[in-house]
């Protein structure tokens, strides 16, 4: 009998404000495919690739890795509000995440190189 050792990678709680459920995301996995997998609607799905920023998202609180982003998209907002693109961010805690009005510019912003991302917002 051959038994794969390897651990299952770690599952985060992922809420987007505004809807009453929640998604379980593994941290290999980018919030957007995790959200679809599961059967939510919860974001619009463009590009997946981190560059149209139609998913992108305010993150409200919890820490997440983020791949490369259109800078455009990401920048922070006039009131301290974190954006990103939910197909360019993996779970590295339990996320509160906020879908991102439409049409809101946002400032330049470091957030085009892959790091890890740590945010919290007063909710």
């Amino acid at each position: 009998m051959n038994v794969d050792s390897t651990p299952a990678p770690r599952s985060y709680r992922i809420r987007i404000m505004g809807a009453d459920r929640e998604i379980n995301c593994a941290a290999d996995q980018d919030i957007l495919n995790a959200a679809v997998r599961a059967g939510h609607n919860w974001l619009k799905v463009g590009c997946r690739g981190g560059g149209c920023g139609v998913c992108r998202v305010i993150v409200r609180s919890g820490d997440y890795v983020a791949g490369k982003m259109a800078k455009q998209h990401v920048a922070a907002g006039e009131n301290g509000e974190r954006y990103a693109l939910a197909c360019r961010i993996y779970p590295v805690s339990d996320l509160i995440l906020e879908p991102a009005p439409v049409g809101v510019k946002t400032a330049p912003s470091p957030l085009s190189e892959q790091r890890r991302i740590s945010w919290q917002s007063k909710v």
